[in-house]
């Protein structure tokens, strides 16, 4: 590349900052930058000229602000205030940019980047479009193009004060389209001469030290400021210029909203500071003079809800002179903008909080007149000189109603009927007619204005109701009571009131509404009249009740006159009664104090006689025949003895009296008679009751008495004739005696009949006298059981009160046993061999292990108690009980166990009168190759010809042990066979169980003495006693010898053999068929049934077992068997 190249980069610089500027590119080399020669514009006048004649400056708001930012079209979209609505944001300017080319207002470029649109330069772009990309963008805005950010208004300088002299800028071409990035990085270093760069030095010190230059058209920018007074160092001034800064404050609020501060500009080196708006206000209007203070006067709507605004401003000291602001100062000097800062002005952000500013509303109101109801409507009007929307309110009630407020402003106010009672009142006053209370209209911001209303109450009030209460008249004074019953609805207190005299008497009235009305003499007088008038024996007068508002009401009584009158008096004069007929004459004698002509009145018949009474008052009394002999009793009362009637006196006024006139009745009595009735002694307690039947010719009720006791009891008798006899514990007791007398089993006494009235008689009794005896009581004693035998042993003991000697009775036999009672009471009980069996079963219930009966305890007196007696039965049965020798390590405990189980569903089976205990040797072996599962063997009682039972059958059917202290049976087994022990038996596994119980009943003695067809000696069983031929025919003779034409049944020649013992053949309908295989089986032959004739899987003993489970329940067959054979089979 060129010199010439490089120096057309750099001039635009140079002639820009009026300044020559020495380049080290390499070598030693320089390039100076000079002023255009092809005739171009100068890009600062141009701009001007542009920005001041833009018609779009002022357009957005309609009205010019102080600093406002003239020129649009260089500020992005305004951020909206987060408090302002959304109808004042305003609208964004545009976002094309007019170039950044005047003096001193060159923006600090943002790093470079790939993709930024200082490399989008290189590529072609115009210059002044990227160069205005760049500086008005923050570096995220190049990273993310979508999201532009608001780019700073320029920032101009102010005109110089009028001492100075201006100087013009020289034109210059834009700073970012000068220089390539890529050819300051590459090295390559111009080969053209330059000037010295002292020159250019010297230069830019006269431009600095020279007065500020006069500003192109700017926008936004503050009064011109005064230079200020600088203390540094000129040359230090110049080269290490320090960076102007802010520090905003917010002084004060007027009363409209507007708020004055200060940005406190700081910048020890510059005198004179420029301020443009980098950002304006969105809610109002900024306005900040040379010195750095602000005013910012907010919008009506915005200062009325009051906001905090935000809002920049840069602080420039450019219009001081050129300088160069440190390191970073010269390094962006001499990189053409590519690397440092230019350092001279910075932007603050300025915040501003407005308190709500409002206008008080405003109120009148209008009031209607009341309803038919008392309700009363109004209006209240509100104003307000901000428009805030009003709302309103106030009180809701009050002492006397309630009001109730519309959103409207409308209100309707309702009186209480108290209140409306209250102004109805007579001595109410002008306050009682009225009433008041307070409305606000409020708005918005809580400021508010209240009015009293005052509305009228419409008086109201319900007249009183009343109802009459009269009482009784007083009959002895006439004096009448009542009383008002007054009723307001409104709660008024009545008042009442009427005359104090009427035309038949006086009349007093309380407070309260009761009266007291008392007739006169004369009206009572003339009330007692017989030919009185109704309106001779009433009166009426009226009463009044008042409320005390204006409402009454009259209420009329009607009272009765009490009549009043002197009755007359009078007295008896009697003669004595007729000693014949009992008749007795008299009169009554009257007299009146109003001297009135009396009437005699009285002719009764009384429940006693008869009175005739004549008008002059005289009479005559005769009694009745009932009470004259009423009279003749000896228990008469005085009033009994006299009868009593009135004769009334009549004056014709209505008072009349009534003499009482007594008469004495004459007495007359005939005497009774009578019989006796006796019944039965009661044969518990001996008590006789009877019956003593009198009459009387009068009528009279009877009495009856007896003695009380006599030699043998004593007697009670009742008022109706009726009586009871008890006679003595001794009388019974002795009448009791078997030897006992008629006399002694009677007794006699005499009870007397009294009619009351003088007459008696007297009926002589006799009666039965009961035995009597006391039954015994008693007590047992009971023994515990004879191990072996069973016996029990106990004792009854009774005793008598009566001291007889007793007797014992009982003797006999219950369902379990046999009772011996002695004479005195002892006893033996003794349990059959089947009770003391069941008793010993595992399942035995309580019921099971005892026995009752009754022993009867006599006196010889008739007096007998049975007394029950309960015994406990001793159980009995086998025990079998197992040795274990040679191979014992092959019998488990489960093996063992199952053994034990086996033997002892046996001896559940079998009956013994005495215990029995059986002990057999056990042995056993694991051999697969053997095919026998078990064997058992039990020796024979006896020897020589015979039939002999085994061992263990001897033992148990005779309790004869054959054996001493041998062992009594033998059992062998094969472990290697597969055994189940339990009852869940498994099908390829045979039944140990079964298995066991089927060897034990062979040494139980189901086995034979025959130990083939050709080896018969004489030496039997028991079992081959009962060996029969088809036809029943005894096999062995009477020599004990088997008949040898019967030879072949062994083998099942002749149809084979049978067992015909009777309970067996009783159990199986015939004879039993045994096993007779051909081929004779030592072990199996004739020992067990045959399978193929009695019923397979119903016997223990079949010949042969199979895999699975067993029977393990002795079969009806086998029991006859075993009962053949001489055992007590429990089934």
């Amino acid at each position: 590349m060129s010199a010439s190249a490089h120096v057309g980069r750099v001039r635009g610089l140079a002639v820009a900052l009026g300044v020559g500027a020495v380049i080290v590119l390499g070598g030693g080399a320089v390039a100076a930058a000079e002023p255009p020669t092809d005739g171009s514009p100068n890009v600062a006048a141009e701009s001007a000229a542009r920005t001041g004649a833009d018609p779009r400056h002022r357009a957005d708001r309609g009205r010019v602000r102080a600093a406002e930012v003239a020129d649009d079209s260089l500020a992005g979209p305004a951020a909206p205030n987060s408090q302002a609505t959304a109808a004042r944001t305003r609208a964004a300017a545009n976002d094309g940019g007019s170039g950044d080319s005047v003096f001193g207002t060159e923006a600090k470029s943002p790093p470079v980047v790939s993709g930024s649109p200082r490399v989008a330069a290189r590529a072609g772009l115009p210059a002044e479009a990227a160069a205005g990309r760049i500086t008005r963008r923050s570096s995220a805005a190049v990273l993310n193009p979508a999201e532009p950010t608001p780019a700073p208004s320029p920032i101009v300088t102010t005109a110089a004060p009028a001492d100075s002299a201006p100087v013009a800028a020289p034109s210059a071409t834009g700073i970012d389209s000068a220089v390539s990035v890529a050819d300051l990085q590459s090295g390559t270093t111009p080969s053209a001469p330059i000037g010295s760069a002292l020159s250019w030095a010297v230069l830019a010190v006269a431009r600095r030290s020279g007065t500020p230059q006069p500003a192109a058209a700017a926008s936004n920018v503050s009064a011109a400021a005064a230079p200020r007074q600088v203390t540094a160092n000129p040359i230090l001034a110049f080269f290490f210029n320090q960076t102007p800064t802010l520090s905003p404050t917010q002084l004060s609020q007027g009363p409209t909203g507007v708020i004055s501060g200060s940005l406190n500009p700081n910048d020890p080196d510059s005198p004179v500071l420029t301020y443009t708006v980098a950002r304006e206000p969105v809610d109002g209007v900024l306005a900040i003079d040379a010195d750095g203070n602000y005013t910012y006067t907010p919008d009506r709507a915005a200062a009325h809800i009051g906001i905090t605004e935000t809002f920049e401003v840069t602080v420039s000291d450019a219009a001081s002179g050129f300088a160069i602001h440190g390191f970073a100062g010269l390094l962006h000097l001499l990189t053409f903008g590519l690397l440092g800062s230019r350092g001279d002005s910075s932007t603050a952000t300025v915040t501003v909080t407005v308190t709500p500013v409002n206008e008080a509303p405003t109120a009148t109101f209008s009031v209607g007149s009341p309803d038919s109801a008392g309700v009363v409507r109004g209006t209240v009007v509100g104003a307000d000189g901000d428009g805030d929307p009003l709302t309103y309110g106030g009180s809701r009630s009050t002492s006397k109603g309630t009001v109730v407020m519309a959103t409207s402003g409308d209100f309707t106010y309702t009186p209480t009927a108290a209140a409306r009672h209250a102004a109805a009142s007579l001595t109410a006053t002008d306050a009682d007619r009225i009433d008041a209370f307070d409305l606000s209209v409020t708005d918005s911001y809580d400021d508010s204005a209240v009015v009293t209303v005052t509305v009228p109450i419409t008086p109201a009030n319900v007249n009183p109701t009343a109802t009459p209460s009269v009482g009784v008249p007083n009959a002895s004074t006439g004096v009448v009571t009542g009383r008002v019953i007054g009723r307001d609805a409104d709660g008024d207190a009545l008042t009442y009131t009427g005359p104090a005299t009427t035309a038949k008497g006086t009349l007093e009235i309380s407070p309260s509404g009761s009266f007291t009305y008392t007739p006169t003499a004369a009206a009572r007088h003339a009330a007692a009249s017989s030919t009185a008038t109704a309106a001779d024996k009433t009166d009426s007068f009226t009463i009044t009740a008042n409320d005390g508002y204006g409402g009454s009401v009259d209420v009329t009584f009607a009272v009765s006159i009490v009549p009043k009158n002197n009755a007359p008096t009078g007295s008896v004069n009697l003669q004595s009664p007729d000693a014949t007929t009992g008749l007795v004459a008299g009169a009554v004698i009257g007299s009146d104090a109003d001297g009135d002509a009396l009437t005699y009145a009285g002719s009764v018949t009384t429940s006693k006689g008869n009175a005739v009474v004549a008008p002059n008052g005289s009479f005559t009394y005769t009694p009745t025949p009932t009470a004259r002999h009423a009279a003749a009793a000896t228990t008469a009362t005085n009033a009994v003895k006299t009868d009593t009637f009135t004769v009334t006196l009549t004056d014709g006024y209505g008072g009349s009296t009534g003499v009482p006139v007594s008469i004495t009745i004459a007495p007359l009595n005939t005497a009774p008679t009578g019989s006796a009735s006796v019944g039965s002694p009661d044969a518990a307690t001996g008590l006789v009751a009877g019956t003593l039947i009198g009459s009387d010719a009068d009528g009279d009720t009877l009495s009856y008495s007896g003695p009380g006791t006599t030699a043998k009891g004593s007697v009670v008798i009742g008022a109706n004739g009726s009586f009871t006899y008890l006679p003595t514990s001794a009388a019974r007791h002795a009448a009791a005696a078997l030897t006992a007398t008629v006399a002694d089993t009677s007794d006699a006494f005499t009870l007397a009949i009294s009619d009351g009235h003088g007459g008696s008689l007297n009926v002589p009794v006799s009666v039965a006298i009961a035995p009597q005896n006391t039954v015994p009581i008693a007590v047992t004693s009971t023994g515990l059981p004879d191990a072996t035998t069973g016996l029990v042993a106990g004792t009854v003991l009774g005793s008598d009160a009566d001291g007889d000697t007793l007797s014992y009775s009982g003797s006999g036999s219950t369902a379990k046993g046999t009772v011996v009672v002695a004479a005195n009471g002892g006893f033996t009980y003794t349990p059959t061999a089947i009770a003391r069996h069941i008793a010993s079963l595992s399942g035995a219930t309580a019921a099971d292990r005892t026995d009752t009966f009754t022993v009867t305890v006599s006196d010889g007196y008739g007096g007998a108690i049975s007394v029950p007696v309960s015994v406990t039965i001793s159980p009995t049965g086998v025990t079998f009980n197992f040795v274990y020798g040679t191979g014992s390590e092959y019998w488990s405990d489960t093996a063992r166990g199952a053994l034990q189980n086996a033997a002892a569903t046996l001896a559940s089976s079998i009956v013994v009168v005495t215990p029995v205990s059986l002990t057999y040797s056990v042995t056993g072996e694991n051999n697969p190759s053997s095919t026998w599962l078990a064997s058992a063997y039990a020796n024979f009682s006896g020897g020589g010809a015979g039939y002999y039972a085994t061992v263990v059958q001897n033992k148990i059917t005779t309790g004869v042990d054959s054996n001493g202290s041998a062992a009594d049976g033998s059992i062998s087994w094969n472990f290697a066979v597969p055994w189940d022990y339990d009852n869940a038996v498994a099908g390829n596994r045979y039944d140990f169980q079964s298995v066991a119980m089927h060897e034990l009943l062979h040494t139980l003695g189901i086995i034979t003495g025959a130990g083939s067809p050709s080896s018969l000696d004489q030496n039997w069983t028991t079992y081959d006693s009962f060996l029969r031929a088809s036809d029943g025919a005894v096999v062995i003779d009477g020599s004990y010898t088997f008949i040898p034409a019967y030879t072949a049944n062994l083998t099942g020649g002749g149809g084979g053999l049978y067992f015909g013992g009777p309970n067996a053949v009783a159990a199986y309908g015939g004879y039993v068929p045994l096993y007779t295989p051909a081929t004779w089986s030592s072990g199996s032959s004739i020992s067990h049934v045959d399978p193929a004739r009695v019923a397979a899987d119903t016997y223990f003993m079949e010949p042969f077992y199979s895999y699975g489970p067993g029977v393990r329940t002795l079969g009806a067959v086998e029991r006859g068997i075993l009962r053949d054979l001489g055992y007590t089979v429990y089934a």
